[in-house]
């Protein structure tokens, strides 16, 4: 695969930079660079996108020593980034990276009619704008080539809430010219929120209404009018959002997902809680009665729910009844208890088996008959009786088979080099020397 151009990753970031959401513009920009990761790349090519998307916005700006802010808009940009304020009579340089204003100078007024209109329609704007866009609202009038241009932004940023929202709207306004008598008003309401709490989640919304004004001769009635009507269609247009927001559970997100599981019930998640505690206390408890003593049995349940995705459908799970609960615990318990007892037999049967090997091979026997015990004193033990050791295929109580020599095995005749193996193992009380060994 080819790398990409310079071209390409221009395009590419200006596309990122041009949709950053409102309020976001920095994240998008830092992000941005760290792609790119390269400053002079981005500083020479992708201005051009940073000033289209402060125009777009409607961003505001701050002059040094006006009262009110103004916008950055099509209809106030004189080129090579500068801008002017029509209520100050001042234009300035934009800094679209910073958003900064500076190099503040005077900016000629219109002709005397067309600014008497341009004051006319800002007076009502001001107090349009005080009493619905208190806290963030700026609204301002521009006249520009005998053409008037009412535009109008509002905002609210909380980054701590995980939303961010803009509101812009513009209105053509058709005075001027000697018009007079009904005219046609032509507006365009534009309207972005984002919310991005453990999701992401935007909305879009714009609509160009088209309203009918009476235009006539005397400046301040016409502007009344003319703000009166912008303010009809702008709340008409708030009231159809948050009537859209109301129904919108029953309508949109019913045809998203569906309402309830398919028990159609709710699920109750307190009942939820308390069965699995049940659960977990009948389960222990049952299987303490069936563990021994000696024996811990710890069991943690744990309850699992499906969270639907936006691909797959919601998966629920219905409480299960007492009837099918009572047998589970009764089936498990027996399980349990079947465990145990194989595990119990299985160690028995272990024991005895290494019992029966350890004893099965065993050489040695004592005989501690009469006839053996004599023999032993006879031996030069006095009157003292002992255990005699005898070894395998020698009878102690039988005096035929004792008086018969019988073959011996190789291990039953010690040497100089070689203890006899059976006392060493079975009699720590003898002496381990060959001298002391009795044999028959």
């Amino acid at each position: 695969m080819s790398e990409i151009t310079d071209a390409e990753k221009v395009r590419i970031a200006s596309d990122f930079i041009k949709h950053a959401p409102p309020g976001e513009f920095n994240e998008v920009f830092n992000s941005v660079r760290m792609l790119l990761k390269n400053d002079d790349l981005l500083k020479d090519k992708c201005v051009p996108a940073i000033a289209q998307y402060n125009v777009g916005q409607f961003v505001p700006v701050k002059l040094d020593g006006v009262a009110r802010q103004t916008l950055i808009t099509p209809y106030n940009d004189l080129g090579n980034g500068r801008f002017y304020d029509e209520v100050s009579k001042k234009s300035f340089k934009y800094d679209h990276v910073r958003k900064e204003a500076s190099d503040l100078q005077p900016h000629p007024a219109e002709s005397g009619i067309t600014e008497q209109w341009r004051q006319a329609l800002q007076t009502q704007l001001d107090t349009y704008i005080d009493e619905h866009y208190a806290k963030s609202g700026t609204g301002v009038v521009f006249a520009r080539n005998g053409a008037f241009t009412i535009c109008i932004e509002s905002h609210q940023f909380q980054p701590k809430n995980f939303c961010n929202g803009r509101w812009r709207s513009e209105w053509n306004v058709p005075v001027g010219d000697g018009k007079s008598g009904s005219q046609e008003m032509k507006g365009k309401v534009l309207s972005q929120v984002h919310y991005y709490e453990d999701g992401n989640v935007q909305l879009f919304s714009e609509k160009e209404p088209v309203l009918k004004v009476n235009v006539s001769a005397d400046f301040d009635k016409t502007a009344k009018d003319i703000i009166h009507a912008i303010t009809e269609e702008e709340t008409k247009y708030q009231n159809a959002v948050q009537e859209n927001y109301a129904n919108m559970s029953d309508t949109t997100f019913k045809a998203l997902r569906r309402q309830l599981p398919v028990t159609r019930a709710k699920m109750d998640w307190n009942k939820m809680q308390n069965l699995t505690e049940i659960l977990n206390s009948t389960l222990l408890g049952n299987l303490s009665d069936a563990a021994s003593s000696t024996s811990t049995v710890s069991i943690s349940t744990t309850t699992t729910f499906l969270v639907k995705t936006e691909e797959d459908p919601i998966t629920t799970i219905s409480p299960p009844s007492d009837h099918t609960t009572a047998t589970s615990i009764a089936f498990i318990s027996l399980v349990v208890f079947g465990v145990a007892c194989a595990l119990i037999a299985k160690i028995v049967i272990s024991h005895k088996k290494k019992r029966a090997e350890l004893i099965g091979s065993a050489r040695w026997r004592i005989s501690a008959s009469r006839q053996s015990a004599s023999s032993a004193s006879s031996g030069g033990n006095g009157g003292n009786s002992s255990a005699t050791y005898l070894p395998m295929g020698r009878g102690g109580n039988n005096r035929s088979l004792n008086n018969q020599r019988q073959p011996l095995n190789s291990l039953d005749h010690p040497t100089a080099d070689r203890l006899d193996w059976e006392r060493q193992f079975f009699d720590d009380s003898e002496a381990t020397t060959p001298s002391r060994l009795v044999f028959r």
